[in-house]
């Protein structure tokens, strides 16, 4: 699990780009239930931290 700063600091990134997860999960092309556990921590999707990234999500929130 990421510690909560992370977390947060995610979860507001997200809320300034008006980005839902389902939305990230249809331009990964994975399942929304996988973007949910790649953001807490608990999985690392590389497509997801890649689309993350590509979209400015700063590098340290996903560490």
């Amino acid at each position: 699990m990421r510690p909560e700063w992370q977390l947060k600091g995610i979860k507001k990134w997200l809320i300034d780009l008006n980005m839902t997860q389902d939305q990230i999960a249809k331009a990964a092309g994975v399942s929304r239930p996988l973007v949910s556990l790649t953001i807490s921590g608990r999985r690392k999707n590389k497509q997801v931290i890649d689309f993350l990234l590509s979209k400015g999500c700063p590098r340290n929130l996903l560490d």
